[in-house]
């Protein structure tokens, strides 16, 4: 069982609920890498405020393995199920896991707004360069659109007008 190997594609397992930071550190133990975006909200309790690190995909874990190790991670406590397509594991290309785990440690703030919403753009500059999604407006800026297909979600991060080019449909 070599967990490093080339054959590795990146999968989504769904998980207990509150499983997520369990499973991830005990797949980093047994060698198996892993990743949890987390995102610091503001929990409101009814006599104090705590900011904590919760799952930006709650339930869902990202593992890197090679299909030969489906069982393994299937028989971990905590673990309910791959999500599949087609009676497959779904795999996650890795420049989009590569894209996600840039997302979380990077936040650009917006200046200007030289775009409309809805534009489909490329991050051509900064920390996120590569990076496509759409502009949209939330809490009035624009913010880019990221959206992670296999888990039907979006994710919004702060991006400045300088770092993004429209992108053009050549039709």
């Amino acid at each position: 069982m070599n967990p490093t190997t080339s054959d590795n594609k990146w999968h989504v397992v769904y998980t207990m609920p509150n499983f997520e930071k369990k499973l991830s550190r005990l797949f980093l133990k047994k060698g198996i890498e892993c990743f949890l975006p987390t995102q610091q909200v503001i929990k409101q309790w009814s006599d104090r405020k705590r900011m904590i690190e919760v799952p930006v995909f709650p339930n869902y874990l990202f593992v890197k393995i090679e299909k030969s190790l489906k069982y393994h991670v299937l028989s971990t406590k905590g673990v309910v199920r791959f999500i599949e397509y087609q009676n497959e594991m779904a795999s996650i290309p890795a420049e989009k896991m590569k894209d996600l785990k840039v997302l979380y440690d990077k936040d650009i703030e917006v200046i200007e707004t030289s775009f409309t919403e809805g534009d489909e753009v490329v991050v051509n500059s900064g920390p996120l360069v590569g990076i496509h999604g759409n502009l949209v407006r939330w809490n009035s800026k624009y913010k880019l659109a990221i959206r992670m297909e296999i888990l039907n979600k979006s994710i919004l991060v702060d991006v400045s007008p300088e770092a993004v080019s429209r992108v053009l449909n050549v039709a």
